[in-house]
Formats: structure tokens, sequence, C-alpha cells
């Protein structure tokens, strides 16, 4: 996979123009890990989509409450005092219990890493699968191995909310507005589904494969994101990419069109040899026929010439 592609791509609508170094490391960290678990492209784009929403766009794990500006993690008292003030001023309105509050061993159980796990339980539900004890060390999440364990077994295996990534997004279809539910309900869906749908153009400009070899494949369909849910059914892997064919072979001018020629010579000849012994007339139609299907292959040509043109446009857009 060519990563600097991938970057050029998503650098203008996600990181206004230009992704920071710890962007980049980020963004590259959580594909590498898909290309060696060998994550499906779809799965990856709303892997990262996720990602950069969970963090405001920094690409890194971070800790709850850090704002899109900061340049490192608040302190955990920081980030425990903006969640009280949020919480009584009535912006939190559907937490119930204030997971934040530290408990009787001192502990905060607020968000943390590339997706924000909080309370209790769930660093718990956690820990056998990412190999650490989350429990012991909650801090932990906030290191970059242990974020991207978090972040793809839970979403691969449905650890957050019991939803699997696999239950949108399996191949044939690619609901990115639904599979927010695999992190949280359908809060900021349609956010989350417009971004995956930039990771996904990225991801196949540059090439990514789960295999780790490139592909050629068509474009993918943008979601009406902000009426229905996305499903995009996977294209089939096309003869020869767009990329590969030069469109102005078949548009050539008519008068240097040898497919014209050969047609044109084919109409004369082929009634005189074949039907030497038939009427005039009905060899000058035999040649009108001939000709009229000569033309109509030209024309053929053209059209084709720019549909191939379009999707090596769109493609290299």
């Amino acid at each position: 996979m060519q990563h600097s592609i991938f970057i050029e791509r998503v650098n203008v609508p996600l990181f206004t123009g230009k992704a920071t170094a710890l962007q980049t490391a980020g963004l590259r960290a959580v594909i590498d890990r898909g290309e060696l678990e060998r994550t499906p492209r779809e799965q990856l784009a709303y892997m990262l989509a996720t990602a950069y929403h969970e963090t405001s766009g920094h690409m890194q794990p971070v800790i709850e409450t850090r704002q899109p500006g900061e340049k490192k993690n608040p302190s955990v008292d920081t980030a425990i005092a903006r969640l009280e003030k949020a919480f009584k001023d009535g912006k939190l309105s559907w937490v119930k219990t204030p997971y934040w509050r530290k408990d009787e061993a001192g502990k905060t159980w607020l968000g943390r890493g590339f997706v924000q796990i909080t309370h209790k339980p769930n660093y718990k539900k956690l820990s056998g699968p990412c190999g650490v004890d989350l429990v012991a060390d909650p801090d932990a999440a906030l290191t970059m191995s242990v974020a991207l364990s978090i972040l793809f077994e839970g979403m691969t295996h449905g650890i957050f909310t019991g939803r699997a990534l696999g239950d949108y997004i399996d191949g044939t279809k690619a609901d990115y507005r639904g599979a927010r539910r695999v992190i949280n309900g359908q809060e900021s869906a349609d956010k989350v589904a417009h971004y995956a749908v930039i990771f996904e153009a990225a991801l196949m400009a540059a090439g990514y494969a789960p295999t780790g070899h490139g592909v050629a494949t068509a474009k993918p369909v943008t979601p009406d994101v902000a009426t229905v849910d996305a499903v995009a059914p996977k294209p089939a892997a096309p003869a020869a990419s767009a990329a590969s064919v030069d469109p102005e072979k078949l548009d050539k001018p008519i008068s240097k069109s040898k497919t014209f020629w050969m047609w044109l010579t084919t109409a004369a000849a082929t009634p005189l040899a074949a039907f030497g012994g038939l009427d005039w007339r009905v060899q000058l139609a035999i040649v009108a026929v001939v000709i009229l299907f000569a033309v109509y292959a030209i024309k053929r040509r053209a059209d084709i010439a720019k549909v191939y043109r379009d999707l090596k446009d769109e493609i290299s857009a």
C-alpha cells in the first residue's frame, strides 16, 4: 500500500490540508494493524472513521474531554473537572451515574483510547482480549498498542455493545450509518459514516488490500447518510483497471480509425466476392447494411471511450 497517497487523499477533507506527524503516525498504526489482521477495506475504513471521531481528529489515544486544539492529553483531574461541570450544566443528560468520579481505590473510569471506553465493567471485559489488566491500570488504554487492540478487538467481536462490525459491513454490504451501533447507538452516525466514505476512497486509491497486495476496484459508492442507511454492494473486480485503458485509442477520428477502413473495405468486397451472381441492387443493399454496421461500431467505440475516461477521472480524482 502507498501510504503517501492515502495521506494525500485525507489531508484536505479531514486534516485542514496538513496532517501532523502524530496524526500521520496514528493513521499508519491503524492501517498497519489492519493489514496484519487482514481487515477488509470497508471495515478498516469504518475503524479509521471511528478513531478519527472519538479522538476529535488527533488520531492518537486520548483521554476524554481532550479538545481539538490541545497538543497533549489533559490530566485526569482536569478531565474529571470538565466532566463534572458539563454534568452540572445539563450537557450530559444521558448519563445516569457519573462514571468519571474516582472510586474507593482512587481510580476513574472515564473514556480513554482510540475508542472512549467508560465504566469499570467495560475495562474489565476488554482486559482479556487485549492481554492487559485494564482494571489494575486503566491508563494502559492510552498506550498505542493497547488502544489498537481495544479498537480492533472491541469492534470486530462486538465487545462494546454486543454488535460486531461484521453485522453491518460484511463484504456484500457497507452499512456505514448502522455500524455506529457497534460503538454508541446512533449518536453522530451520519458524521462517522461520512468520514468512513472518505477513508474508504483513500484506502482504495492507495491500493490497500487485506492480503497486502494492491487491487484495482471500482470507486466506492457514497452513501446518502442524511436520509438512509448506507448500503453499498461490494463491486466485482473488473477485467482491466480503468487506469490501464487509453481512451484516446478508442475515439480516434473516423478517418484515422483502422476499424472504419476495415469495415469499409469489407463492405465493398463482401458482396462482390460472396454474392457476385446477385442482382446489383441486392449487392448495393448489402453494402449499405455493412456500412451502417461500421458507423454503429465507431459510435460505440466513442461511447466506450467516454465511459473509460469518466471512470479514469473518478478514480484519479
